[in-house]
């Protein structure tokens, strides 16, 4: 079936691979300590798809946070709107609502994931930080990365005035730029996480990554990042 009204669809041809995607707490298990997670399209993956395909021109964005417990997100292209309204999740508030509505939106539209339908992933969350511990791990069949590497910020304000209308909640979108074939000084820090893992102190790495969010925004931060991490191995050496 197809409409007069309908825009393109070639934007959304291609699927969004592994990389493209960013991570939403759907549900908390009894007990707290694990969180289903869901993967969305973030907000630079979509950017950098849309401005190739249709000019910065040619699409538009905007949020809006309704009556305090649910976000609205509309998204057009070339003209043609549509919107989704996604209920405050259980964790994340209206930062996570609004990645689940871009990502509903974008589907509405006909964006996809090489990621199988519905597919959902299980770890373990930790309720005094209010995060996940680590990122899923990419199924096996699964393209990792697209046909150019993509560099986004951390974090970012989402552009709401995009689509030309006033009255839009800002919200963000902290777009994950980790892959495989990671820096040397990623590595570093992976391999310093894995043998706190072993020696029992993973969450206590994790609330160090959570702070410095992830491998640190910068050089320096990323060095801090380390000590830090160096220090708590340290530290139960010297105990022993």
């Amino acid at each position: 079936m197809s409409s007069h009204d309908d825009p393109p669809t070639t934007p959304f041809a291609q699927p969004f691979v592994w990389s493209d995607l960013t991570w939403c707490i759907q549900t908390l298990q009894e007990g707290g300590e694990e969180a289903l997670v869901v993967p969305c399209v973030s907000l630079a993956a979509l950017r950098v798809r849309l401005d190739a395909a249709l000019t910065p021109h040619g699409w538009g964005l905007q949020f809006q946070i309704s009556s305090g417990d649910a976000v609205a997100c509309h998204l057009t292209l070339q003209g043609v709107t549509k919107g989704v309204v996604v209920s405050l999740p259980a964790v994340g508030g209206s930062e996570a609502a609004a990645r689940l509505a871009l990502d509903a939106a974008a589907r509405l539209f006909g964006a996809h994931s090489t990621l199988p339908e519905a597919w959902t992933a299980l770890l373990p969350f930790d309720p005094e930080t209010q995060t996940v511990l680590h990122e899923p791990e990419p199924p096996e069949g699964v393209t990792l990365l697209g046909p150019a590497t993509l560099e986004a910020p951390k974090s970012g304000a989402i552009a709401a005035d995009r689509a030309g209308e006033g009255g839009a909640a800002a919200a963000t979108d902290p777009a994950s730029t980790d892959a495989p074939g990671r820096p040397e000084p990623q590595q570093m820090i992976d391999r310093l996480v894995d043998r706190l893992k072993e020696e029992g102190k993973g969450l206590a790495a994790a609330r160090i990554l959570v702070k410095h969010g992830g491998y640190g925004q910068d050089v320096e931060t990323a060095r801090q990042l380390y000590r830090e991490l160096r220090g708590l191995l340290l530290a139960g050496s010297n105990e022993a």
